[in-house]
C-alpha cells in the first residue's frame, strides 16, 4: 500500500505552529512521497487532491522559510491540478517568489555580459490574472507603473521588455475589463526594491539618473555596455 504524501488535512500543517511547521512538513511529504509523484500528477490535466494539499502547506509557509528544495516543484505545478479556489492564491505567491528569485540573481551578476549570455528574446506570454489576483500582488509590494514608464525604462536602460521581465521584477498582466466579458487590458507591476523602481522614482520627480545599484554595481541600470 502507497505511504500518504500528507496528512488527511491541511489543517494538521496549522496546528503544529504555523509557517515553521508547515514548512517541516512540506520537507518530509517531498523526501518521502511527492517530489516524485507530485511532480508527475502536477503535469495531469485534471484537478488532483494530493497536490493541492501540497499547494496548500506551500501558501502558508512565508518565502524566506521554503524548503529550498520544494521551490522548483511548486514553480512548475500545473494549475490544471488545482481547484478554483486555489488558482488565485497559488498564482500570486508564484509571481512574487519569481520576483524576489530574479532581484537575487541580479545581485550576483556582473555589470557586463558577453553577447553568449544576452537574455532570451522570448520570455513567454504575459500573466493572465483575475482582478482580485492583481489586487493581492499590490498589497505584497508590487506597485502598478504605466505603460509609458515602461517604455521610458526600456529607453532608459537599453534593456529590451523581455529583460526588463526576466533581469527585473517587472510583471506583465493581462486584466479582465470591467463590464467587458472576454476583454483584458495589459498592465504591469514592479516590485517595490526593485533598482528599476528607483530609477522611475527619480524620473517622476524630474531628476537625473544617478546612482542606482543593479548587477552589484552602482550607475544608472543599463543592460547594454
Amino acid at each position: 500500500m502507497r505511504r500518504p504524501c500528507l496528512p488527511s488535512s491541511p489543517a494538521d500543517g496549522r496546528t503544529a505552529g504555523g509557517g515553521a511547521a508547515a514548512a517541516a512538513l512540506l520537507a518530509a511529504a517531498l523526501v518521502l512521497f511527492c517530489w516524485t509523484s507530485g511532480e508527475a500528477k502536477s503535469r495531469s490535466r485534471k484537478p488532483d487532491p494530493e497536490t493541492a494539499r501540497l499547494v496548500e502547506l506551500f501558501l502558508k509557509v512565508p518565502i524566506a522559510e521554503l524548503p529550498a528544495e520544494s521551490v522548483p516543484y511548486f514553480l512548475s505545478v500545473d494549475t490544471a491540478a488545482l481547484p478554483p479556489r486555489l488558482l488565485v492564491p497559488y498564482q500570486v505567491k508564484r509571481i512574487d517568489l519569481l520576483a524576489l528569485k530574479r532581484l537575487s540573481e541580479a545581485k550576483a551578476r556582473p555589470s557586463q555580459r558577453p553577447p553568449s549570455q544576452d537574455a532570451a528574446k522570448d520570455c513567454g506570454e504575459p500573466e493572465r490574472m483575475a482582478e482580485k489576483g492583481f489586487r493581492l500582488l499590490k498589497g505584497m509590494g508590487f506597485e502598478e507603473i504605466p505603460e509609458e514608464e515602461v517604455d521610458w525604462a526600456m529607453k532608459e536602460t537599453e534593456c529590451s521588455l523581455c529583460e526588463l521581465r526576466t533581469e527585473f521584477s517587472l510583471v506583465m498582466a493581462e486584466v479582465p475589463v470591467k463590464g467587458k466579458r472576454g476583454e483584458f487590458r495589459l498592465r504591469f507591476l514592479l516590485k517595490e526594491e526593485d533598482p528599476l523602481e528607483a530609477l522611475l522614482v527619480q524620473h517622476r520627480e524630474g531628476l537625473k539618473p544617478r546612482g542606482t545599484s543593479f548587477f552589484g554595481v552602482g550607475g544608472t541600470p543599463k543592460c547594454r555596455h
